[in-house]
């Protein structure tokens, strides 16, 4: 199969999990833009990058139609490389959560554990992410766990390879069953080795229990940094 064949093929499989993780139910909406700015990198020892990674993330997303903050991510972490495509991942993150996500407003410490593998092929980038996160509140339910399910794939729209067509979906499950969906779909720039945009449409949904579903559309700004 060509890469075409298989990125419309991935493309249709994104979108049938969408589907299938959004029912036809009432549901809430909102417009929102999410910022991101990562830094993912191999520590140095006189120059020479080591197996030894950190992780630091920064996410302010505005909503309610953008009318304020609603939530802001911190995210630190250490990694080991395994080898050049797979690493393995610990770390701690907080996160300040108000309306319209929650009602009232609550922060959360959260501790996380990851298997990062990416593939390089003919210029294209296939990413798997899986994510196992436990949740800190204050109340009613002090510890909390999901699991968290990310592919991703980025197709090269020129020979440079610099310009990227961008698509990856998201899936979240906790002990109750599935809790959440974020499918992506944009495009990617790479200045140079150090510096990656990526923008784009996402969509996300929240199943609700006690409430109607959650859908937000938002604009997505990723700064992904190699310093």
């Amino acid at each position: 199969m060509n890469i075409k064949g298989f990125g419309l093929l991935y493309l249709c499989h994104v979108i049938l999990l969408w589907l299938l993780a959004s029912p036809a139910l009432a549901a809430q909406f909102d417009a929102q833009t999410w910022f991101n700015i990562t830094d993912n990198q191999a520590f140095k020892y006189h120059e020479t990058p080591s197996s030894y990674r950190y992780w630091l993330e920064w996410q302010p997303r505005f909503g309610d139609n953008l009318h304020h903050l609603s939530q802001t991510l911190l995210r630190t972490g250490l990694g080991y490389s395994l080898d050049k495509n797979t690493s393995l991942w610990l770390g701690f993150a907080w996160i300040d959560t108000s309306y319209p996500f929650a009602t009232p407003d609550f922060q959360e410490n959260r501790l996380w554990q990851q298997l990062l593998w990416s593939h390089h092929f003919n210029q294209n980038i296939f990413t798997l992410r899986a994510r196992l996160e436990e949740r800190f509140f204050q109340s009613p339910s002090p510890v909390g766990y999901r699991i968290r399910a990310l592919t991703k794939l980025a197709i090269p729209l020129n020979s440079s390879g610099r310009c990227s067509y961008i698509i990856n979906n998201e899936l979240f499950w906790q002990p109750q069953g599935f809790n959440q969906n974020r499918l992506f779909l944009g495009v990617g720039y790479r200045y140079n080795d150090a510096f990656t945009l990526e923008l784009g449409y996402l969509n996300q949904f929240i199943k609700k229990s006690n409430a109607p579903n959650f859908i937000a559309h938002i604009l997505s700004v990723q700064l992904l940094l190699a310093l």
